[in-house]
């Protein structure tokens, strides 16, 4: 047996955990170096006991178990190919690979299956704007898509056999419905409705193991959602968790019956709460590490064991294996560290007061030694909009901390975690409410002396993060080295008339959070940095892939018109095989551009 070792991992990019075997025997470990990936499946005592390198391509790491773990199944993508790839896990090793559709995006929820049962996966793209599902005869090498019809889908789950369900809260008209079907058997039911346009907290987390029952956030009137479990086939509603603090960010399994055994809740920092007997057992496990991961647990078949990753700032995020043998968690496989170190850094949490007198947390990352004085101050703004950062380890910001910049990540009003009413005070605001956050955020930073007074600020960010990096830009009092938009639009209007168009089903909730893009056109225009180029004093730089099918290439194209225009410094950054995520080459050859851009920016 060969064991992990750690100066092996150390020279990876990235190390990803993507699943336990059933019986929680056999680990599944995905390593990127952003060319090559290689996929080794580990025992419980780190022995490696096979391992398989695919050049040139990437591992999906949502995988699935077949016949209890006996075969695994894996995607692999390498460049705009895709293939459905079977590996047998227990005596000599056959491989079997079948070409599949390029819009296939993943295996579809669901427990081990039983041999010979089809394999189901979801796929999006603009061939299937509603989702879709693809259901692969491996033995016969056959596949077929399976329409969702009728529905933007927001769950998706499958039983042993391979029959899949689906579910997904609808808003049409004013009214609000949770709807059901068996997706390739029967048409979409209703099961209830309720008036009022769907909120953001109002989504199908997860189905049932047989697919009969489901998970599903709801506020009604309530500042953080509670959690419903609903039977599918009479639509009765029961509440099975209720936080009183922060928002249910992650449910990890349902039984049989739809209860979850373990929620994770996140305002400030993060809560477990097991709800059935399992999910206890595993909570009391977890609630004696610190920083677990929101996504970081992966559980075996029984709750006995479990794989957990915890942020580490110095070392990034690191796998352990805990077991509830004496009925305390302990680590007892080798932890895998993400990536080497450069440098020492410090992490520090602080608290400032918006303009509405709402707390806003920011998480300050930033180099440790004074013999080297720190370049300047980049704020790394997360996208979404309705999302959030985390403390702990961010992959950014330490590449930026190691470059003696102090980073801040700042969660402004908008973002999810703290609540409906946090997240309702930035909607429909978001080029003026975020940009103010962030410019207190940084004014707070000076006066506490965390960063001096003359340190040069740079605005950095990705998707909806680079259109608030323009919109401080433009639209704020705050002065600004230079701002970087990665995959960002520039015009909100026509961001969300693109979206009515590709994704018709969600409509509603662009138009409640963002704004419809007839009625509500000049407030749209006035918050979005296309239309206020000529006061932008600092240098941007746009990157964008021409593939983008997320926010489209000519959101780019627009703003570095229009910047060019009004006489401003521009610089627009072409991925020509690059969609909406960078990766691999992309994201090496960004970040070499990034901190040039930057020391050109400071002076540096």
């Amino acid at each position: 047996m060969q064991r992990i070792r750690l100066r092996e991992l150390y020279a990876r990019e990235a190390v990803s955990v993507a699943s336990m075997c059933p019986s929680g025997s056999s680990v599944v470990v995905v390593l990127s170096d952003g060319s090559d990936a290689e996929l080794l499946l580990v025992d419980a005592l780190g022995s490696v006991k096979s391992r398989r390198r695919f050049a040139r391509a990437r591992i999906a790491t949502d995988v699935r178990w077949i016949g209890g773990g006996e075969q695994l199944a894996i995607i692999v993508s390498s460049g705009a190919q895709k293939s459905l790839v079977v590996l047998d896990t227990c005596g000599p090793r056959q491989e079997r690979v079948m070409e599949i559709p390029s819009a296939s995006t993943g295996f579809i929820p669901g427990p081990s299956l039983k041999s010979g049962a089809p394999l189901v996966m979801g796929m999006r793209g603009r061939d299937h704007p509603e989702g879709a599902v693809l259901e692969v005869k491996f033995q016969d090498a056959t596949f077929k898509v399976v329409e969702a019809g009728g529905s933007t889908v927001r769950a998706w789950g499958s039983d042993a056999n391979g029959c899949i369900r689906c579910a997904s809260v609808l808003a049409t008209g004013g009214q609000a419905e949770i709807v059901w079907r068996t997706c390739n058997k029967s048409p979409w039911r209703t099961m209830a409705s309720w008036a009022g346009s769907v909120a953001m907290f109002s989504r199908v987390v997860a189905l049932s193991r047989c697919g009969n029952v489901l998970t599903l956030l709801d506020c009604e009137g309530r500042d953080h959602a509670a959690l419903k479990v609903v039977n599918c086939a009479t639509g009765e509603a029961t509440v099975a968790y209720e936080p009183t603090r922060g928002d249910v960010q992650c449910v990890l399994d349902l039984d049989e019956a739809g209860t979850p055994d373990l929620v994770g809740v996140f305002g400030r920092d993060w809560e477990w709460v097991g709800l059935s007997t399992r999910g206890r057992r595993m909570a009391s496990m977890l609630r004696g590490l610190a920083n677990v991961d929101q996504d970081g647990v992966r559980s075996g078949g029984d709750g006995g064991q479990m794989l957990v990753r915890q942020r580490c700032v110095a070392r990034g995020p690191r796998w352990s294996l805990v077991s509830n043998t004496g009925g305390t968690g302990h680590a007892t496989w080798p932890a895998i560290p993400a990536l080497a170190v450069a440098r020492p850094v410090s992490e520090d949490v602080i608290s400032i007061t918006a303009r509405d007198g709402r707390d806003i947390d920011c998480f300050i990352l930033g180099p440790t030694s004074r013999v080297v004085p720190v370049r300047g101050l980049v704020v790394l703004i997360h996208g979404g909009p309705w999302s959030r950062d985390y403390p702990g380890f961010s992959r950014d910001a330490r590449w930026l901390a190691d470059r003696d910049f102090m980073v801040v990540r700042v969660n402004y009003r908008g973002s999810l975690g703290y609540g409906r009413k946090f997240f309702e005070a930035g909607c429909r605001r978001w080029g003026e409410v975020p940009p103010l956050d962030i410019e207190d955020a940084v004014r707070e930073m000076q006066k506490r002396r965390i960063v001096g007074d003359s340190v040069p600020v740079v605005m950095y960010g990705g998707s909806f993060g680079g259109f608030i990096a323009l919109a401080v830009a433009a639209l704020s009092e705050l002065p600004v080295a230079g701002a970087i938009a990665v995959s960002a639009p520039s015009s909100l209007a026509a961001l969300v008339k693109e979206k009515f168009s590709s994704e018709p089903a969600s409509a509603g909730l662009w138009r409640e959070f963002v704004g419809d893009p007839l009625l509500d056109e000049r407030m749209l225009n006035a918050q979005s940095p296309r239309f206020a180029a000529a006061r932008v004093d600092c240098p941007i730089l746009l990157v964008h892939g021409e593939r983008d099918k997320i926010v489209p290439f000519q959101q780019a194209e627009e703003m570095e018109s229009f910047m060019r225009a009004a006489g401003k410094r521009v610089a627009l950054l072409r991925l020509s095989e690059a969609g909406h995520a960078l990766g691999g080459e992309n994201r090496r050859y960004v970040r070499l551009e990034v901190e040039r851009f930057i020391s050109r920016c400071i002076g540096t």
